[in-house]
């Protein structure tokens, strides 16, 4: 399966096979390089699950997943992998998102603890920038476990913290 824009622009595609004799089956899926604009694609158009990337968003992501299924149940993983994106966020506008994001579920979304993120700067109240981040994803929440980034001259870290992942949900 080809996914495409109205326009035609293509986004990714899918192998399905399904044995159906057995009940086994797997689909992989893998996006083109995306590249969002403002004014054109938009992470949320992709998956509600993006909604938390708040517009405009600038900048490229990729992905590949895949679910497999049998009669006992299923599995899925997948791989966002982020060179760089500027977005919107609750707490100002962010610069430079860049990181890899495995996950070892995407239903419900988990991804294991201890990855890292890094962003070249957040534009809010209070300016941080170099900001670093170790985190994990469990029940619609970004559990950060501990990041660091230079405030005013100074550092500021933070231990934990939790941000929904539901659009609305109070952080």
């Amino acid at each position: 399966l080809d996914f495409r824009l109205p326009n035609g622009t293509k986004l990714g595609n899918a192998l399905v096979t399904q044995d159906g004799r057995l009940g086994l089956g797997v689909a992989v899926i893998e996006t083109e390089m995306l590249t969002f604009a403002e004014g054109g694609l938009q992470p949320a158009r992709i998956s509600p699950l993006a909604a938390a990337v708040g517009s405009p968003a600038v900048g490229q992501a990729k992905f590949k997943g895949r679910f497999d299924w049998t009669p006992e149940g299923s599995t899925s993983n997948g791989v966002v992998t982020i060179p760089r994106l500027d977005f919107q966020s609750p707490a100002g506008p962010v610069k430079g998102l860049k990181g890899e994001l495995v996950f070892s579920s995407l239903a419900p979304l988990t991804a294991a603890d201890g990855q890292q993120l890094s962003i070249e700067r957040v534009d809010g109240p209070v300016l941080l920038e170099n900001l670093h981040a170790t985190y994990g994803v469990v029940d619609n929440l970004l559990k950060v476990e501990g990041g660091d980034a230079d405030v005013g001259g100074g550092k500021v870290r933070v231990e934990t913290l939790e941000i929904p992942l539901v659009p609305g949900a109070p952080t």
